[in-house]
């Protein structure tokens, strides 16, 4: 799937789609957090959040597990597919 339609699919701009690519491209195996995410420039951990859930509903981003054992709700751990 090229670029430009992997982004009309899932509803993001192309500069928000390469944002996410190269934040996953990151992190070993594809898996990330919301916060792995908010830790590229400019992007909010919120942000990053709602277009995770929302790749989540398209199928492009299942939920692999949680991180985390401290206080609070564990982060949810997505296995972000990059289709070609």
């Amino acid at each position: 799937m090229s670029p430009h339609v992997a982004a009309h699919r899932a509803g993001l701009s192309r500069a928000t789609l390469a944002e996410l690519a190269a934040a996953v491209a990151a992190h070993s195996g594809g898996e990330v957090t919301a916060a792995d995410i908010a830790a590229a420039p400019g992007i909010e951990r919120r942000s990053a959040s709602r277009t995770l859930k929302h790749l989540e509903r398209l199928g492009l981003a299942p939920p692999v597990g949680t991180v985390g054992s401290g206080a609070g709700r564990p982060a949810v751990r997505y296995a972000v597919r990059r289709e070609s």
